[in-house]
């Protein structure tokens, strides 16, 4: 497939309007940059949805990896409307927390995580938790993303699709045996069992575990990022 080349900025339109369609009414500041041998997207905010579930919306728009194993940049773009696209490197989030927000949030983790836990502070999957049960529950303000009609084919195309050198294989979470599967590199397999077992007790891991490099590099470092910050 051809690549199609953007600027950081077009990118950068592409996700707002995103981000409009997904979680209505919620501020977002979208910086784009471009700098010697790369280029890439800022989001941030405050309150509102999730930091995972915002990056869930946006962060496939990444076009490039970079493993610190191997220390290689690995391009391979994303797809859109049939084609891919070569954008902005790399895709980052920040969001903010309002004080009054934070106690209550602190105030649900001192009530509900064991005390034997406490003395080092709170991890962020219990923050999330945390967050995610008030939202439910009608005491916090929260957005969950909203699946437009315009939006739905093209996720489905990215569902469907590897943003990598193979296209169509895409295997549910648990997946077949090993052997039956396209091989991963060492490292790959290493993230994806890890992953595997930490699926349980991080909520809407499961169901974003895919048996695919480019997927699992992805997903390992968004989780990584969440529970070490």
């Amino acid at each position: 497939m051809q690549r199609v080349y953007e600027r950081a900025a077009d990118t950068a339109k592409k996700i707002r309007k995103i981000l409009k369609e997904q979680f209505p009414g919620v501020k977002f500041s979208v910086r784009s940059d471009t700098y010697s041998m790369g280029s890439s997207v800022h989001v941030s905010w405050t309150d509102g949805p999730l930091k995972t579930d915002v990056e869930e919306e946006i962060c496939w728009m990444q076009s490039a990896s970079f493993d610190g194993m191997t220390d290689m940049e690995t391009t391979v773009g994303y797809l859109w409307e049939g084609e891919r696209i070569v954008g902005a490197k790399y895709i980052s989030t920040s969001r903010q927390v309002t004080a009054e927000r934070r106690a209550v949030i602190l105030e649900r983790l001192e009530q509900t995580v064991d005390e034997a836990f406490q003395h080092d502070g709170f991890r962020l999957i219990d923050w999330e938790q945390a967050e995610r049960e008030l939202i439910q529950e009608g005491k916090l303000s929260g957005n969950a993303p909203r699946k437009s009609e315009s939006m739905g084919s093209e996720l489905q195309e990215r569902e469907t699709k590897e943003k990598g050198k193979r296209i169509g294989i895409i295997i549910p979470f648990p997946g077949p045996k090993k052997e039956d599967i396209p091989q991963l590199t060492p490292e790959q397999e290493f993230k994806y069992y890890l992953l595997e077992i930490s699926a349980p007790i991080l909520p809407g891991l499961e169901e974003r575990l895919r048996k695919d490099g480019k997927v699992i590099d992805d997903l390992f470092s968004t989780v990584a990022r969440e529970i070490f910050g």
